[in-house]
C-alpha cells in the first residue's frame, strides 16, 4: 500500500496523562509511555459530531467510538476503569480545547447562574492512585477480590436506567391503577439489579477460609444473592471507594449575588462536557 504523503500533518498526541489505575484492571493493558502514561489526542471533527449524537451517547457506542480515536494505545475502550474513564474525558477536554473549561454553577439559594473557570491540568494533576489490589474481607473468613467498575458497565447501567426512567413517566399517566402498580413494582425491582449488577461485575474472585479461589460467574452469582445485607454492603462499600478514587471532582464557590457557599461536584457528562 502506498504510504500516504499527508501522514507527518496528522495529529499528534496533544497531552500525556498518569491513569489513577496505572495501567492495572485491564484484560489488554493499555500501551504506555516509558514514562508510564498514556497519549491522548485532540478530537476530529467526526469525534464532536458523534458527541453530539444523543442515541449514540445513550446506548455507549458514540463514547466508545471517540475513545477509540483520542486513546488509541487503548484496545478495548470498554474494559476502562471508572477513575481512568473520569481523567481521560479531561484530558481529552484540555487536548480539544485547551486547559480552561468554564462550569455553569447554579445557587440553590437565589437561583443566579454564575459561570466558574477550572484549571484542568490542575484537576488532573491532583487525582489520586489506584492500590495494587482491593479485597473485601467478611467475618466469616471470606475475602473478596474487587475490581472498578468499567465503562462497558457504566454504559449498561446508565441505558437500563434510562429505559426505567421512561417507563415510570409513562406509567405516570396510566388510567389504570392496577396496572400501573404491577409495572411500578417491575421497574423498581429492575432498578434494585441494577445494583446488583454493579456489585457483581466489580468482583474478580472469591478466595475462602481454606485458600480455595472460587471464579466461576454463576456460584459468585448465587452466593452474592444468598449472603446478608451487611455482607453485601461490605462489597458494596469496596466498590464505591474504588470508583470514587481518582480524579476529585468536588469544588467550592461562593455565590456572586448572595454569597452563599456552594459545595458540589463537577459532572463528567460527555452530552455536555464538550457543548
Amino acid at each position: 500500500m502506498t504510504e500516504n504523503p499527508l501522514g507527518e500533518y496528522f495529529r499528534k498526541p496533544s497531552i500525556y496523562i498518569e491513569l489513577p489505575s496505572k495501567g492495572k484492571f485491564y484484560k489488554q493493558p493499555p500501551n504506555l509511555s516509558a514514562d508510564g502514561e498514556l497519549a491522548v489526542f485532540g478530537m476530529t471533527a467526526r469525534d464532536e459530531l458523534v458527541l453530539k449524537n444523543p442515541d449514540a451517547l445513550l446506548n455507549g457506542e458514540g463514547i466508545i467510538e471517540v475513545f477509540k480515536s483520542v486513546v488509541p494505545d487503548i484496545k478495548n475502550p470498554g474494559e476502562i476503569p471508572t477513575p481512568d474513564y473520569n481523567s481521560i474525558l479531561l484530558a481529552m477536554r484540555v487536548a480539544s480545547y485547551g486547559k480552561n473549561m468554564d462550569y455553569m454553577v447554579t445557587c440553590p439559594e437565589c437561583s443566579n447562574v454564575d459561570t466558574v473557570t477550572f484549571d484542568l491540568h490542575a484537576i488532573l494533576a491532583s487525582h489520586t492512585i489506584l492500590e495494587d489490589e482491593y479485597i473485601a474481607e467478611l467475618e466469616s473468613g471470606i475475602k473478596v477480590s474487587i475490581k472498578p467498575t468499567t465503562l462497558h458497565m457504566q454504559n449498561r447501567i446508565a441505558l437500563r436506567t434510562l429505559e426505567q426512567s421512561r417507563l415510570l413517566e409513562v406509567l405516570n399517566e396510566d388510567s389504570d391503577t392496577e396496572v400501573k402498580l404491577k409495572k411500578f413494582s417491575q421497574a423498581f425491582k429492575t432498578l434494585a439489579n441494577i445494583t446488583f449488577d454493579i456489585v457483581l461485575d466489580g468482583i474478580v474472585h472469591v478466595q475462602l477460609p481454606d485458600g480455595e479461589i472460587v471464579e466461576n460467574h454463576a456460584h459468585i452469582t448465587e452466593w452474592l444473592n444468598n449472603i446478608t445485607k451487611s455482607q453485601y454492603n461490605i462489597v458494596n462499600e469496596v466498590i464505591e471507594k474504588i470508583n470514587n478514587t481518582g480524579v476529585n471532582n468536588e469544588f467550592h464557590h461562593v455565590c456572586s449575588a448572595c454569597s452563599a457557599d456552594i459545595d458540589q461536584n463537577m459532572m463528567f457528562d460527555p452530552s455536555s462536557f464538550f457543548g
